[in-house]
């Protein structure tokens, strides 16, 4: 009876990272600009655009969002390094189709692709620990994707903007949050400022998002105190790291301040300084944003409604078409409120960025993680509900 449980096992592994390693060069396909360019126009290429952040250029923001830059790299020299160990030969048959250079190529090209799947396996592991079902787990990345890929969007707001690949990093932070957070991996001060650094080095925003999810979800889950010390302690834990986050944010500037070729360029559009690039940035973007706030909105709904029909039904059908997850109660509790935490906290940087990105230029780019944590929160938020509803609660 173990060795079949074992097997079955093995093969609902085999079967989901299969939909997932297809799910992500679907995603890759659709959405990613750099691996389009790179597969289809067959060009000799010997380095991948990680090369351009993860030397500390000075365009800002591009340049803040390192970290996924040096893991590709990183993996980009290590292949053609290795290559160049082994001596790998050109085809005497054929010198001109694999000379070096072009295998060398290639394994640039492997290097952006695994690189950019590395970043989207927290989906998977979130899925395999939201749900034990393969069912559920399946319908999770599915509807995760399905936001990624821009599905049921209308005219190019959507499907016609390509995503880089912080964007796919971020994705793969935030499930990494969710598992942490709803796991009780980020009680202490210090485990949440590590986790606020990786994920600053990821994305700009992401430092914020850690901050404000980690106390948001402090404040909800902790029922023993009473509200006005628990909101005393979630305010000194802000404050601590937005300390953490500014930090980061400050020696990061100063890498590329000190890089004499960045520091010529520092600033959006080139020069000026931070204080230029905030200027710049509202003066481009926040004007705008704020003169067609109208269909901002109008598009912030339409965006968000398929996300959420996502999220209900795979809620409804966790709830009750799946009564064998027998998911006990405290634990659906911690994964509702890790993930409308992450919710809040990626939200308060759309308002931020409402008077400094361009937002209405690029929703569909720069909402797609709203929309994974939407169904993500759904989801969680109509099974608890219904589990509370059972017990009368």
């Amino acid at each position: 009876m173990h060795t079949k449980g074992h097997a079955r096992s093995i093969v609902e592994v085999s079967v989901l990272g299969s939909v997932f390693v297809c799910l992500v060069l679907l995603a890759l396909a659709l959405r990613d600009t750099e691996v389009v360019e790179l597969v289809s126009q067959g060009k000799t290429v010997t380095t991948s655009q990680y090369s351009l952040r993860a030397g500390l250029c000075g365009h800002l923001p591009i340049c803040l969002r390192v970290a996924d830059a040096w893991v590709g790299l990183a993996l980009e020299q290590t292949l053609v390094q290795a290559s160049r160990v082994l001596d790998m030969l050109p085809d005497r048959h054929r010198p001109e189709a694999l000379s070096i250079p072009v295998k060398e190529s290639y394994l640039v090209i492997v290097s952006v692709v695994v690189t950019r799947m590395l970043g989207f396996v927290p989906v998977l592991v979130a899925a395999f620990f939201a749900y034990r079902g393969a069912i559920l787990r399946l319908l999770l990345m599915v509807a995760v994707f399905m936001s990624i890929f821009g599905w049921a969007r209308s005219g190019p707001l959507f499907v016609e903007q390509g995503m880089g690949a912080s964007d796919f990093s971020t994705i793969g932070f935030l499930f990494v949050l969710f598992v942490l957070i709803s796991g009780g991996y980020m009680r202490s001060f210090f485990a949440a400022a590590a986790a606020l650094v990786a994920g600053q080095l990821i994305f700009e925003n992401l430092g914020m998002v850690t901050g404000v999810a980690v106390v948001v979800y402090g404040f909800a889950i902790n029922r023993e105190a009473p509200p006005g010390p628990r909101a005393r302690a979630a305010a000194k834990r802000l404050l601590g790291l937005a300390g953490v986050s500014l930090v980061t944010l400050g020696m990061l500037y100063l890498a590329i301040a000190l890089n004499a070729d960045a520091a010529q360029q520092v600033g959006a559009g080139g020069g000026g300084g931070l204080v230029g690039y905030f200027g710049h940035a509202f003066d481009t973007f926040g004007r705008v944003n704020i003169q067609e706030f109208h269909d901002i909105r109008e598009n912030f709904v339409e965006i968000l409604a398929y996300p959420s029909a996502t999220g209900i039904l795979l809620g409804l059908l966790a709830a009750f078409a799946f009564t064998d997850e027998n998911r006990n109660r405290d634990a659906l509790r911690r994964q509702f409120w890790s993930a409308l935490a992450l919710w809040i906290g990626f939200m308060c940087t759309v308002v931020i960025g409402f008077f400094l990105s361009g937002l209405y230029y690029e929703m569909g780019r720069q909402l797609v993680p709203l929309c994974c944590l939407t169904t993500l929160a759904w989801a969680k938020g109509i099974e608890l509900a219904a589990a509370k509803a059972r017990t009368g609660d």
